[in-house]
């Protein structure tokens, strides 16, 4: 109804502006997509419960059964550096495809051409460097891509000395004159070549999942319930391992060059240290690796033979997806 007096106009609220409440309470359960392993009821069964790492991986991955694997090596994208050239360093000597380099020395890998590459000397990212070889024929890969790799010095990926890994140093993008920071990886570090520079860490499935497992279960929960944390972690390493398995046959599938990436695309990977920190070993660190030598070469496998892919989150808050 519209009153019109003089000037006055007097118009009513309408009822739904008359009934709407002041405050809306929105409620919520859970973080995370809620499919499979959810870490913070695996640790509540561990510590609570007293549960083992099989009837944890056996309520969230119902009919599954525990099987084994080799300790094969695998392509690791370091999305963080895609599209720059890659600069290593070591605190031991390292070759990059026969290419002998000093400890200390920085190499800068460049792709020239599709299938080939040079090796500069350099100091850092802001020192485009002097060529050491140039043009060489990079390695060529069932998917058609062709590669190069630095090796480090020791053939012991598992050794917990940072001087004798090797170091990827990432420059700034968009300012590739600056650095980032500096990462120790296990195993090898390498250019491919797709249409654009991407570097890749090659490295043991069990070494990888230490660079894992304290990436997406806090390490301290092993010490939680006198240590029957140690069981959700160990619950963890499995998932993480069957996983890798299922993502990596996906991407093989798919002629994809790498067998997984390093984000929360696929499941986050930090390597074995950063700026000089260990993340994967040492004081902090101990119970993560421990869960996985504890578990190592356990996967998972589907009734029909197949290996799942266990996604796993942090909270479904008591209700499954």
């Amino acid at each position: 109804m519209l009153l019109v007096a003089g000037s006055a106009v007097v118009i009513p609220a309408s009822s739904a502006e008359a009934l709407a409440p002041e405050t809306i309470i929105v409620e919520g359960r859970g973080w995370g997509h809620g499919r499979g392993l959810q870490q913070w009821g695996a640790l509540g069964y561990a510590v609570n419960y007293g549960w083992k790492h099989e009837q944890i991986l056996q309520h969230f991955y119902s009919g599954t059964v525990v099987s084994a694997t080799e300790n094969s090596d695998v392509r690791v994208q370091v999305s963080g550096n895609d599209r720059q050239d890659v600069l290593i360093t070591s605190g031991s000597p390292y070759t990059v495809e026969g290419v002998q380099f000093q400890a200390g020395e920085v190499v800068r890998i460049v792709a020239v051409r599709p299938s080939n590459f040079s090796y500069r000397k350099t100091t850092g990212c802001d020192n485009p460097g002097v060529d050491v070889a140039t043009n060489q024929p990079g390695r060529l890969h069932h998917t058609g891509k062709s590669y190069v790799e630095a090796i480090p010095a020791s053939v012991d990926t598992s050794v917990d000395d940072l001087n004798q890994l090797l170091v990827l140093i990432r420059c700034v993008p968009g300012n590739p004159t600056l650095e980032f920071s500096r990462r120790h990886y296990r195993g090898a570090i390498g250019m491919v070549e797709i249409g654009g520079q991407y570097t890749f860490n090659r490295v043991p499935m069990e070494e990888y999942l230490r660079g894992v497992v304290q990436q997406e279960m806090p390490s301290y929960w092993g010490t939680e319930g006198g240590g029957s944390g140690m069981e959700a972690l160990k619950a963890q390493a499995v998932a993480a391992r069957t996983y890798l398995l299922a993502i990596s046959a996906s991407r093989l599938a798919n002629n994809y060059f790498t067998d997984t990436c390093d984000t929360i695309s696929c499941q986050v990977y930090g390597g074995a240290a950063i700026n000089g920190v260990p993340i994967d070993f040492g004081e902090t660190y101990w119970t993560t690796t421990s869960a996985v030598r504890a578990t190592a070469g356990q996967i998972l496998i589907s009734p029909d033979g197949s290996i799942p892919l266990t996604e796993f989150g942090s909270s479904s808050g008591g209700y499954t997806a």
